[in-house]
């Protein structure tokens, strides 16, 4: 197995990876509360509302 290799991301590409990561674990889940039925762009949205409270809660964290 390889190591990952960091690779620095500027934070207008960590809020994109966190609303596709955000995204993937909205889609499996259609009975769940809140989440479907949505439309494609209502789920986009919601997916970038997560991405931003990712955001807000990493700079909380202690250095």
């Amino acid at each position: 197995m390889s190591n990952p290799v960091a690779i620095p991301l500027s934070a207008a590409e960590l809020r994109d990876y966190f609303a596709g990561q955000a995204l993937v674990g909205m889609l499996p889940m259609p009975s769940r509360p809140g989440v479907l039925p949505l439309s494609i762009d209502q789920m986009a949205d919601r997916a970038y509302e997560y991405a931003d409270a990712l955001l807000r809660a990493r700079g909380k964290r202690p250095a």
